[in-house]
């Protein structure tokens, strides 16, 4: 089936909910200490604030039977330091593909669409972080051609 991006709309927020709760279950049993399981995922507010915001994009991914994934994507910029470099750069907050789709090049085609968004708004790279314990995850990621630059350790007490 062909398959559409676009950006978010209000009529979206059932399918989004659907969407954020089944990402939400994944990572909950994924890395239990982190997430906490919730069907409160997404309000109309919040959806509503992507809709309108000028730093920060929801794109969906839609073929005939509905929606199939997601990607927040915003702009950070990091200001000079004497020690530090500045830089504008895209940030994926979040990229949700249903179970049922992975494997249909959803998570592509919604990357792809998040690259050109930040490139027209004048960044030089996108970032995300991943879990550790996500390896497919991981593998995705790495054959788009992202690498790692930096690792987050926790100490748990």
């Amino acid at each position: 089936m062909k398959t559409q991006i676009r950006e978010a709309r209000i009529s979206d927020y059932d399918h989004l909910c659907r969407l954020f709760a089944e990402e939400n279950q994944f990572h909950a049993r994924l890395v239990p200490a982190y997430i906490q399981a919730t069907a409160d995922v997404l309000t109309q507010e919040e959806l509503q604030e992507f809709i309108n915001s000028r730093s920060q994009c929801l794109l969906v991914c839609e073929d005939s039977d509905g929606l199939l994934g997601a990607i927040i994507v915003s702009i950070k910029d990091d200001p000079e330091y004497r020690w530090k470099k500045g830089r504008r750069s895209g940030y994926v907050e979040d990229l949700i593909v249903t179970a049922a789709a992975q494997g249909r090049g959803i998570g592509k085609q919604l990357m792809e669409a998040a690259r050109e968004w930040v490139i027209a708004h004048g960044a030089q790279t996108i970032e995300l972080h991943v879990w550790n314990a996500n390896a497919g995850a991981c593998r995705f990621y790495e054959s788009l051609g992202l690498k790692s630059v930096q690792l987050l350790m926790s100490w748990e007490l």
